[in-house]
């Protein structure tokens, strides 16, 4: 296996690490938590391959850390949840201690995201329904855990969770950011539930475009952890494998489209979204290339994140 791609990505990561995680080699000096945050997995991912500066991850994050513990830079009540998450996940990849945070402010009950409405875009819902056990998680909230998923129940169907039938990619990419949630709470599915929507992943999902890519592998290697459908999961993310790699950009890091850096996050630009490798792109596909190996077994020495 030639693994030329993983050097010229690790020559990549230097070089942002030392323009202090801009967003490409020719991105904006802006939004440097999400930077930073997304960095932080890379550099688990690839802490075999590369001596990464953690204290300088670290105190970057700590930068924009807040009195209650909570992270923000891109203003927004969304905004400081997502980018929280991203930053304590990072200090978690990197081995610190996460710290609590005080949430009651961004999640009240009811909460904004348990209901019908939400629901309808599981997409959303499902990443908020994610972020909040995470915090529930790391401030060791067990009760709400328990409550929160005992909503969730009633927005649960064969095939995933939403209100009302959305279109198919918003559907798997919820299905893909309720999954995380599950994980970093460790909490168990049924198997005939997970069956179900394994086989509807299976047959409805397309391994087109970035998040489709990251949604499919995440299924696939859960399907694999489970022993179902082992060989054609198998098979299936050895292709994906390859398409990951017509990603890369000349630069060597990856672009979340092939032809485009990513050009905003969270309604902020943070590219002119030329043809180059952007952090985005690189650690969702790097993310993905991490679970390819240690399902397949491919030597990469590629570490696990978690999300």
């Amino acid at each position: 296996m030639n693994n030329k791609w993983k050097e010229n990505l690790i020559e990549w990561l230097q070089k942002i690490e030392e323009r202090d995680y801009s967003w490409s080699m020719n991105g904006y000096e802006t939004h440097k938590l999400s930077a930073a945050g997304l960095y932080c997995k890379l550099a688990k991912i690839y802490e075999d391959h590369y001596n990464f500066d953690k204290q300088k991850l670290k105190d970057t994050l700590n930068g924009f850390r807040r009195e209650d513990g909570m992270f923000e830079d891109i203003p927004g009540h969304k905004n400081i949840i997502a980018e929280s998450r991203q930053a304590m996940s990072g200090l978690y990849n990197l081995g610190y201690d996460v710290g609590e945070c005080d949430i009651s402010p961004f999640f009240k009950r009811p909460l904004f995201f348990m209901n019908h409405s939400s629901w309808a875009n599981p997409w959303d819902a499902g990443a908020q329904f994610s972020h909040y056990m995470f915090f529930c998680r790391f401030n060791k909230n067990n009760d709400e855990i328990e409550k929160t998923l005992e909503e969730l129940k009633f927005y649960e169907h064969s095939n995933g969770w939403y209100s009302q039938r959305p279109p198919s990619n918003v559907l798997i990419n919820g299905i893909m950011k309720v999954f995380t949630g599950f994980d970093i709470i460790e909490h168990e599915m049924k198997e005939e539930h997970l069956r179900n929507i394994l086989d509807y992943v299976l047959t409805a999902h397309s391994s087109a475009g970035g998040c489709n890519i990251y949604d499919y592998v995440y299924v696939l290697e859960k399907a694999m952890k489970i022993g179902y459908k082992v060989e054609e999961s198998k098979t299936k993310l050895r292709l994906i494998y390859n398409k990951i790699l017509e990603h890369q950009q000349a630069d060597g890091g990856f672009s979340y489209n092939k032809n485009s850096s990513q050009p905003a996050i969270y309604g902020q630009t943070i590219t002119p979204a030329l043809k180059a490798g952007d952090i985005h792109g690189t650690t969702l596909f790097s993310m993905a290339l991490s679970k390819i190996d240690n399902a397949l077994d491919l030597g990469l020495g590629l570490k696990l994140a978690v999300s």
